[in-house]
């Protein structure tokens, strides 16, 4: 029998910083936007990413000071997938890193906070390949670039539906 995890939903976001502090706006969530923002605004997700597109499409979203509203509504539960490799992460790291290098003169804590996460990513899959120096090294850095107590950059999501 399949333990069922605990409903959690997205918190809403309107900074760069935010953006660049995670992914955790986007797994499992739906984007409802306005077409214009495909089309010109931001321009459509990356095809050439294998990973963390959604991420990258975010952070051009948050360049131009959008606001993510989050409409409390479960409509399906996911299951884990399949990971990807070290490398297919570590390759999206550095597409990311460098399609958003203007940050780091333009947003020097927003470009720290972008390469703490990278940092984290990289971290949980050399866990998940079970390659736990290689993990322990990349997750060492992520604190090093923004020190916290707790894994993740931010609290990106509520679990207690209630306190919507």
């Amino acid at each position: 029998e399949r333990k069922i995890d605990p409903v959690r939903m997205p918190n809403p976001a309107d900074t760069l910083i935010e953006f660049c502090s995670g992914c955790w706006f986007s797994p499992g969530s739906t984007l409802i936007a306005r077409k214009r923002l495909f089309e010109g605004e931001i321009g459509p997700f990356c095809e050439a990413l294998r990973r963390l597109e959604d991420m990258d499409w975010f952070i051009r979203f948050g360049k131009i000071n959008g606001q993510l509203l989050v409409q409390p509504l479960v409509g399906l539960d996911i299951l884990p997938g399949n990971s990807p490799s070290i490398e297919t992460i570590q390759c999206a790291a550095r597409q990311i890193l460098q399609r958003h290098r203007d940050l780091r003169r333009l947003d020097p804590k927003a470009w720290r906070h972008l390469m703490a996460y990278i940092d984290l990513e990289v971290a949980t899959y050399a866990t998940k390949n079970r390659q736990f120096l290689k993990a322990a090294f990349w997750f060492g850095r992520s604190l090093a670039r923004v020190p916290r107590i707790a894994r993740h950059l931010s609290p990106g999501w509520k679990s207690d539906l209630s306190q919507q």
